[in-house]
């Protein structure tokens, strides 16, 4: 605790009063600046959060786009006779 000259006792307790408000004072700046670190942390996660999103969805849908190719190029198998005929529709 700080502490201040005193005249009278009155003084003294109001010095007190004063040095222990400003100790809290510095106690809550102190956890300010933390909340405020944790904040920063936090959207920094968001924003790479929201790049592997992105990220993902890109992926699938280049996937679904080779699935789509994949099936075109696949057409239709017709097997006749037990398998000993086969017929491809493309």
């Amino acid at each position: 605790m700080k502490s201040f000259p005193t005249t009278r006792p009155a003084d003294d307790v109001c010095n007190q009063r004063l040095a222990k408000t400003l100790d809290a004072l510095d106690a809550a700046e102190s956890t300010i600046k933390t909340l405020q670190v944790a904040i920063e942390t936090q959207n920094k996660l968001a924003e790479i959060n929201d790049r592997l999103v992105a990220k993902k969805d890109e992926i699938i849908k280049s996937q679904n786009d080779l699935i789509k190719t994949y099936d075109k190029e696949k057409g239709i198998t017709i097997s006749l006779f037990f398998g000993l005929l086969k017929i491809r529709k493309r």
